[in-house]
C-alpha cells in the first residue's frame, strides 16, 4: 500500500470506530429495545389489514382502528427514543394502546403486534438510567 492509501484507510477506520462508539453511547442512554419493540408492534398493527385490499374491496371504517392504533404506537416508539425522561408515561400509553388494539384492530395485528407493543411498553416502564445505583439495606432495619 502506498502512503496515501494507508493514511486514508487509517482515517476511515478511525471514523468508523468513532461512529460505533457514538452509536453505543446513544443507545445506552435510552430505552432502545423498548422503543424498537413498540415501533415494530405499531408497524405490524398498522400493516396487518393492508394485505387484503383489492379494487373490489376498498378500505372502510374497519381500517381506521388499526391505522390509528398502529400510528399512535409507532409515534410512541419514536418518542421513547427521543424523550428518555418520559419513558414511563410513554410505556404506560403503549401498554394501553396495545390492549386497545387487541380488541379494536383485529387481534392487534394477528396478536404479534400486540405482544411486541406490550413487551416494548413494559420495557419502557421498567427502564432505568445506568447512573442509578441500588441502595443497600441498612443492617439496623433488619
Amino acid at each position: 500500500m502506498s502512503g496515501a492509501s494507508a493514511d486514508f484507510a487509517r482515517r476511515a477506520a478511525r471514523r468508523a470506530h468513532r461512529s460505533v462508539v457514538r452509536w453505543r453511547r446513544w443507545r445506552r442512554t435510552r430505552p432502545f429495545w423498548a422503543g424498537l419493540l413498540t415501533l415494530a408492534g405499531g408497524l405490524t398493527i398498522a400493516a396487518a389489514p393492508a394485505g387484503g385490499y383489492t379494487i373490489l374491496r376498498l378500505p372502510g371504517l374497519s381500517t381506521l382502528a388499526p391505522l390509528a392504533f398502529g400510528g399512535a404506537l409507532t409515534a410512541l416508539g419514536v418518542a421513547i427514543w427521543n424523550r428518555p425522561r418520559a419513558h414511563s408515561r410513554a410505556g404506560a400509553a403503549a401498554i394501553v394502546l396495545a390492549l386497545g388494539a387487541f380488541v379494536y384492530a383485529g387481534l392487534g395485528g394477528y396478536l404479534l403486534g400486540t405482544l411486541l407493543s406490550l413487551t416494548g411498553g413494559s420495557l419502557a416502564c421498567a427502564w432505568t438510567t445506568g447512573r442509578q445505583t441500588r441502595r443497600r439495606a441498612d443492617p439496623a432495619d433488619e
